[in-house]
């Protein structure tokens, strides 16, 4: 059975994404993750949207795929205050990220949501540091060409 690391490698998306610093972030690897997030770092349009459906769909599918679109890194300087404070955390700058799907319980988790063609704006309010977070915080992102 082929794992994700050899998928990830054999679909080349530092070729297909060569605008964008990818990312592995999250707890994928420990017994309570139960899908493998990857962080796309650049510009989002429709274009690079339909990009990302297809990679979604060729291997996201059956390994439970979470892809994001951050314009900046700008989310990845809050991870210490993150893990460092108790309860939900405010961000104190306008936080955006993007996802293909819509997400839902969006004001529970501090989210304002717009929907573009095919793809979702996320404004980011707050984080809530409950469930795994509340026992691992957030890890430090890993460029996927370092994890692979």
């Amino acid at each position: 059975m082929e794992t994700i690391h050899q998928k990830l490698i054999d679909y080349n998306l530092e070729d297909k994404f060569p605008n964008h610093k990818i990312y592995k972030w999250g707890t994928f690897g420990n017994p309570d993750a139960n899908d493998f997030d990857i962080i796309f770092v650049g510009d989002i349009n429709n274009d690079i949207a339909e990009k990302l459906w297809k990679f979604w769909k060729t291997i996201g599918i059956g390994f439970k795929l979470d892809i994001t679109i951050l314009p900046d890194n700008k989310l990845f300087d809050h991870i210490e205050r993150f893990n460092d404070h108790q309860g939900t955390y405010y961000f104190d700058e306008k936080i955006i990220r993007y996802k293909l799907w819509k997400l839902n319980n969006n004001e529970k988790h501090g989210r304002i949501i717009t929907k573009y063609h095919n793809y979702y704006k996320v404004e980011q309010l707050f984080a809530r540091k409950d469930y795994k977070y509340e026992k691992v915080g957030w890890p430090q992102p890993i460029l996927l060409k370092d994890y692979v």
